[in-house]
């Protein structure tokens, strides 16, 4: 009895740890692209950067949620990845709105790799899969439209 006692606080702190994990690349996005949609006036794609943004806004809720409802504590800032990106980004008038939106599909590449590692990790309980799969699939979809983007400039 004692083992499966242990096993599931194993699994608890195993899925605050990744959720946590996600928590602070998701709170990377909300900066990086919050610092990139400065950078653009064109219509078109302030509106979809914007609209990935309120997204990604989404997704921070949705993990914040799962962390408290698991009984933990929400990591907050993003780490050093969300202060490489934004650096990137602020200098972005400097590398061109392609080095951007190119740092900005980077990030989306980085967040898919995490959410499949979530997905695979058999050490994360299954009722969390779900939450991850959708995650991913949102990530599949934004690099999509980046692509878009990027090749509406380079068509210019």
């Amino acid at each position: 009895m004692t083992s499966t006692v242990q096993s599931a606080s194993e699994t608890r702190t195993a899925d605050l740890d990744i959720l946590n994990e996600i928590l602070r690349g998701e709170t990377s996005a909300l900066e990086t692209y919050s610092s990139a949609m400065k950078k653009f006036t064109d219509e078109p794609t302030l509106s979809e950067l914007s609209r990935i943004y309120g997204e990604h806004q989404q997704s921070v809720t949705r993990l914040r949620e799962r962390v408290v409802q698991l009984g933990g504590q929400t990591s907050e800032g993003s780490g050093w990845w969300g202060t490489f990106t934004t650096s990137l980004i602020g200098a972005g008038k400097l590398l061109g709105p392609q080095i951007v939106l190119a740092t900005l599909k980077q990030g989306e590449g980085h967040g898919a790799s995490e959410y499949t590692r979530a997905i695979e990790n058999q050490d994360i309980s299954t009722d969390l899969k779900p939450l991850f799969s959708d995650e991913l699939a949102k990530c599949h979809m934004h690099i999509s439209t980046l692509d878009i983007l990027i090749a509406k400039i380079e068509a210019k």
